[in-house]
Parts: structure tokens; C-alpha cells; sequence
């Protein structure tokens, strides 16, 4: 079952209000609740808040706090998703400080910078969290995808600010040999300030994917997919990193067509990557598409550039 329902204002803990604004009565609430609580309860079921990002005056309907004198019609614990024109918070299961910065992401952006800023003053997210560039939108390679890998099911989309804690969870899944080679040499820990810097990306700029299992209320990061533009504009490297239970399963490759597709589409020339010559799987993922193959002089690592056909 999916009931999709409406609302006035969503606070950045989830917390909707539909009936009125402050004091003032703008409806009824009907059956929303019954609904949202009956799709909750069914197997698969989608409890959904659509709304604008913006009232007709142009504030926010994303707010930090609900207008004086509303009504809660849903608590944060009946809503699992919440929809704008730019894109899905998805809460079910989510920490206050994810919650955040998924209904942050979601909001006009406008007012993103003032929305985070409370959410910082208030302490629900670190100081060091800043806003991610919009990405531009783009069917192929950014909006979320379904896949069926090995008849399991997963979910392809852009790496997110709020997959911080999947990210950290998705480090110490790695054996100390892949820790090494993902990231040039012996990590024990990832901070929650490593983890930001990992996820927080510039996507009108670089691009990072992931595919992830969705498990109840929980997101579980399998695979990142990533390439970072070069200084020249005409070029990106590229990297990836999966989970050693999840290899063979056909997921780089997944990863690295949308990649190429995406970095077709912004115009790039060619994609590279540097690849330790023991790996490989990831060279002949690579060999399996037009390249050409180089030594790294003073490495025993090999350097792959590949180019964009136009």
C-alpha cells in the first residue's frame, strides 16, 4: 500500500502540519494519519508527504520550527518520505541529524543556507557541515535507479551529505588490504569529519555514485563509484571501491557506464585511473572498453586512459 498525502509545513525532524497554519484553519486532516500508520504497517507499504518546497509567498515549507498555534497531523514516526520538486528525504529509521540534512537537502534553495544554520545552532548537525552543490538534474546518470543483481535488489543514486554513517559503516566492512589500496596507505579509523569530507561532493563539479540494499529502515552502502574533474576541465580520474562480499556481482561495471555517461554528457574528453597491476579485475573492467595503457614511472602501478567517443 502507498498513501501519498499533503501538508503545510514539514519541520526538519519530520514533524508534519496539514489542517492549519498557526491559528489559522486552512482544512481537514481526514483520514491522513489513518492512512500514513496503514501504510506503514503493510508489507513494502510507502507512508508519502508531498508538498511544495515553497508557500505562495515564498517562505519555505520546510521550516526549523512549526508556525505557533499548528496542529501535528503526523508525528516524525509516521513518515517515511518526504517529497519536494527536489527530490526525497527519506526518514524512516533516520537519527534527528539525518533527518536534517535530508529535509535541508529537499528544500528551495533559497533557503537551504538558513535552514542549516539552525539546525548547526541547535546542535543537530556538526559546524562542519556546509551545503552540497545541487546537482543538476539528469535521468541517466543522478536520478535513483532500481537494479536486480544476482536476483537481489538494490538502488543506484548519488553518493548524499546525510550518508555520512553509511559511509563510516561501509569503511570497517573493508579488509586492511582493500583500506590500503582505496586509500594509499593504512587507516584504523574513519572520523565523522573524513566520513563528511567523503560525501559531501560538489556533483555539478565531480560525480560520486553509490549502490546500496535497502533493509527495512535501513540504507546499506555496497559500492561507491566516483570521478574527480580534472584541473584542465576536459578530463576526470576515476575510482571505486566495493564491498569484498558484494564483488563479481557486476557493480563497478554498473557504476562505471553511468559514469562515462554522465561525463559524456558534461562534455568530457576522457576518463583515467591509476590501477596497482595485481588488480585484475579492475583492469580488465577497464581493458573491456576503448584505453590505453601506460607505466607510472617510479611505480609498479599502471596508469589507464580512456577516451569519451563523442
Amino acid at each position: 500500500m502507498v498513501a501519498i498525502a499533503g501538508a503545510q509545513q514539514v519541520d526538519l525532524t519530520g514533524q508534519v502540519v496539514d489542517d492549519s497554519i498557526g491559528h489559522k484553519f486552512v482544512g481537514g486532516f481526514g483520514g491522513q494519519t489513518d492512512f500514513l500508520r496503514g501504510a506503514a504497517l503493510c508489507p513494502d507499504g510507502r507512508p508519502i508527504v508531498a508538498l511544495r518546497s515553497t508557500a505562495a509567498d515564498g517562505s519555505s515549507r520546510i521550516v526549523t520550527e512549526l508556525a505557533a498555534g499548528s496542529g501535528i497531523v503526523a508525528s516524525r514516526g509516521d513518515v517515511h518520505y518526504v517529497v519536494t520538486e527536489y527530490g526525497t528525504a527519506t526518514l524512516r529509521g533516520r537519527s534527528i541529524r539525518e533527518r536534517a540534512l535530508e529535509l535541508v537537502q529537499i528544500a528551495h534553495p533559497d533557503h537551504r543556507a538558513d535552514l542549516l544554520a539552525v539546525a548547526k545552532a541547535r546542535r543537530w548537525v556538526p559546524v562542519y557541515e556546509k551545503l552540497s552543490a545541487a546537482p543538476p538534474r539528469s535521468p541517466a546518470g543522478l536520478a535513483p535507479v532500481k537494479l536486480v543483481l544476482q536476483k537481489e535488489p538494490y538502488v543506484l543514486r548519488p553518493l548524499q551529505p546525510s550518508d555520512e554513517r553509511r559511509m563510516q559503516e561501509f569503511f570497517y566492512s573493508h579488509t586492511q588490504e582493500t583500506i590500503e589500496s582505496r586509500y594509499g596507505y593504512m587507516m584504523s579509523r574513519m572520523s565523522r569529519e573524513r566520513a563528511y569530507e567523503l560525501v559531501n561532493v560538489d556533483q555539478t563539479r565531480d560525480l560520486a555514485l553509490v549502490i546500496l540494499e535497502v533493509q527495512g529502515p535501513r540504507e546499506v552502502l555496497h559500492a561507491v563509484g566516483r570521478y574527480y574533474l580534472d584541473a584542465d576541465g576536459k578530463s576526470a580520474e576515476v575510482a571505486f571501491v566495493t564491498r569484498e562480499t558484494k564483488r563479481r556481482c557486476g557493480m563497478a561495471r554498473i557504476l562505471f557506464d553511468r559514469l562515462r555517461a554522465e561525463a559524456k554528457k558534461r562534455g568530457l574528453a576522457a576518463l583515467h585511473a591509476q590501477v596497482a597491476p595485481e588488480n585484475t579485475a579492475m583492469l580488465g573492467l577497464f581493458q573491456s572498453y576503448p584505453h590505453k595503457l601506460s607505466r607510472i614511472p617510479g611505480t609498479t602501478a599502471v596508469h589507464v586512459d580512456m577516451p569519451l567517443a563523442p
